[in-house]
């Protein structure tokens, strides 16, 4: 992301989550979420809060349906199973210590979070002007939003909006037919096998295919990749992709 920034560019997140990308990056910074419990996390961090360093099963239990607050973020994803909000205590032993390991991957990103703007806030009421936009939201055909249920299509309509006067990068699987892929990322899955090793996924960044090339992105930092989905007949589609659209499909160049 830093490689297609403008000098002094607003740099904006609207889906901040476990803020893995924005610890990356530097300068004036912007991070939104829904969650009111992983803001309130964000900041209490900022100004000194230290998370418990281990997490029994019974104040997990009592955190589930209790008030948000920078510890129920805590213990809601650090110590929950697959670091889904509450899907499961995630039990500890002699060998992983959740609660500690989530302090130490919180105390790497705080290094370079501490300037970071955290705001509750939800994407559709963002209207920023001459930022770099990155946004990694909800995957489609996953889990439910922990915070409701997520409109799709209101958010692809929204990045069209922002386009126009901003840079937008999306990570996703899939996208509209308007959308490019600029950039194809092959990262390991989180959930681990029963081996020990995680499944590979590839992720794919797009950009509203009208923007590529106006004032967003400096020339030659992000381009279409020869990944970018293109439209076929749905008599030449698989079955599996058939299901999923009776009109129309994307599939990937070869």
């Amino acid at each position: 992301m830093e490689s297609i920034r403008h000098p002094e560019q607003l740099y904006i997140e609207p889906f901040v989550g476990a803020a893995n990308v924005i610890a990356h990056m530097s300068g004036n910074r912007k991070a939104y979420d829904a969650h009111p419990d992983l803001i309130l996390m964000w900041n209490a961090l900022k100004q000194g809060w230290r998370p418990p360093d281990f997490v029994t099963p019974e104040l997990h239990a009592s955190l589930r349906h209790a008030e948000p607050s920078a510890l129920r973020a805590f213990v809601g994803f650090g110590c929950s199973f697959g670091g889904k909000f509450f899907g499961g205590y995630a039990r500890s032993s002699k060998e992983r210590n959740f609660a500690a390991s989530a302090i130490r991957s919180l105390d790497r990103k705080m290094v370079t979070l501490r300037d970071v703007t955290f705001e509750r806030g939800y994407f559709h009421e963002l209207e920023p002007k001459g930022a770099l936009i990155y946004c990694d939201p909800p995957y489609a055909g996953t889990a439910s939003f922990s915070v409701g249920k997520f409109d799709h299509g209101r958010f692809w309509e929204k990045v069209r909006e922002w386009s126009r006067e901003n840079t937008v990068i999306v990570s996703e699987c899939s996208a509209p037919e308007d959308f490019s892929v600029v950039k194809t990322i092959t990262a390991p899955c989180g959930l681990r096998r029963a081996d020990g090793s995680q499944k590979p996924r590839n992720e794919f960044l797009f950009q509203f295919s009208e923007s590529i090339g106006k004032a967003a992105v400096p020339e030659g930092k992000l381009k279409p990749s020869r990944s970018s989905y293109v439209r076929h007949s749905v008599k030449d589609c698989s079955p599996a992709c058939r299901k999923r659209s009776e009109k129309r499909c994307k599939t990937r160049t070869r």
